[in-house]
């Protein structure tokens, strides 16, 4: 699990009581790795007299790295102590102003309390100096949107998809936003290019007839050709439900009818 990057602290910690916690001495040279990963578990799950036993024999071992009180910082958010964690993280940024792993703690930790302004800004700094960080961008993405903040949302989107334009997720998350925005026009280009890297992109033809069901009712001179790009994204539609062998076949074309008649 833990050279896959799979988080699963209720089997980590089934593998701590029928085995590891007996045999500690055992785990040979990745040991404080994988007492990092149990102290993490025992956090997730709620052990933390398991937690305040594995925190003291990595102490023991690493006596005053950051790494350390990162832990200790992620026990006092565990025990929802958030002032003393804030406390230990700013510590550390005080003496390491780039430690990124601390700095992604302090965006996790303003967002466990809702302090939404503070996790944006914390983001925000982070990025400043972890531009190509993908999942850090798609986070502050989430947040603006939290707030209805569409174009820096959206800004944030724009990042990825120069940094990656090949990814099919952006550009619909693009598509999404723009849509929430008003912009179908924009929206249904993204839609499309997400759908044309992705053929298989439900959610991509979905917001192409969507948009075109909304440019089709405007009173654009387009309307024929806005309801052939609908009507061309259904029939995808139709192809991919029936490669899916759904179950839900016919909600669908019953969905699909409607979305039809809706652009008569």
């Amino acid at each position: 699990m833990r050279n896959e990057n799979i988080r699963h602290s209720d089997k980590v910690m089934d593998l701590w009581s029928d085995y590891i916690s007996d045999n500690i001495n055992d785990l040979g040279a990745d040991k404080w790795l994988i007492l990092e990963q149990i102290f993490i578990a025992s956090l997730d799950v709620g052990e933390y007299s398991i937690a305040g036993k594995l925190f003291t024999l990595i102490q023991g071992q690493f006596s005053d790295s950051n790494r350390l009180k990162r832990l200790q910082g992620m026990y006092m958010e565990a025990r929802e102590q958030y002032d003393k964690a804030e406390h230990i993280y700013s510590k550390i940024l005080e003496n390491d102003p780039v430690d990124f792993a601390t700095q992604k703690r302090m965006v996790a930790l303003y967002k466990t309390q809702g302090k939404i302004a503070d996790a944006v800004s914390a983001l925000n700094k982070y990025l400043e100096v972890s531009c190509m960080d993908f999942e850090g961008w798609m986070e502050l993405s989430e947040l603006y949107l939290s707030q209805a903040d569409y174009e820096k949302a959206a800004f944030c989107v724009e990042e990825l998809i120069l940094n990656n334009p090949n990814n099919h997720l952006f550009h619909q998350r693009y598509a999404e936003i723009k849509y929430s925005q008003g912009d179908f026009e924009l929206a249904r280009v993204y839609f499309s290019q997400a759908s044309k890297l992705s053929s298989s992109n439900v959610r991509a033809l979905y917001g192409i007839v969507l948009c075109s069901q909304k440019l089709a009712a405007s009173k654009s001179k387009s309307k024929v050709e806005h309801v052939s790009i609908a009507r061309k994204a259904i029939v995808k539609l139709d192809d991919q439900f029936k490669k899916a062998k759904s179950s839900t076949q016919s909600i669908h074309e019953a969905a699909m009818n409607s979305l039809l008649d809706s652009l008569v």
